[in-house]
């Protein structure tokens, strides 16, 4: 099954989610994962695909999650942070290469999906970690 339709807007989006996740952390992930499982879902015309692709999106996190926290604790944050960053951004470029050949599969999809959610476990702790620890103990409440 190739992608038809919908290509050219996905071009775009993926485009815009590529500038804004090198650009800072606003919580880009979220958008793109978010975009990429509804245009699964739109193409495909699934709900199958849409609970595929949800289950995808959240087992890194279900599976992995609950250790990351000692381990990002014994590595270096710095190395952590720019390696998970790297990877999701790579890893983001590359689905928009695909889709850029016209050779995007909806399995492409699901792959990419999994190995940056695998990349935002390590990410998102690490930065919150990172950033309680950089931030004068008086403001943290704020």
């Amino acid at each position: 099954m190739r992608f038809t339709s919908h290509s050219q807007n996905l071009h775009i989006l993926a485009g815009l989610a590529l500038c804004v996740k090198l650009g800072h952390h606003l919580r880009p992930d979220a958008l793109a994962s978010f975009a990429l499982i509804w245009y699964l879902t739109v193409e495909t015309g699934s709900a199958t695909m849409l609970a595929a692709a949800t289950t995808v999106k959240m087992l890194p996190v279900v599976v992995i999650g609950p250790f990351v926290g000692a381990l990002i604790d014994r590595w270096p944050r710095k190395w952590t942070l720019i390696l998970s960053d790297s990877a999701i951004a790579v890893l983001t470029g590359l689905l928009g290469v695909l889709f850029w050949l016209g050779i995007a599969q909806p399995w492409h999809v699901l792959v990419i999906l999994f190995l940056r959610a695998l990349g935002d476990t390590f990410q998102n702790p690490t930065m919150r970690a990172t950033t309680a620890s950089m931030v004068v103990r008086d403001w943290l409440p704020r």
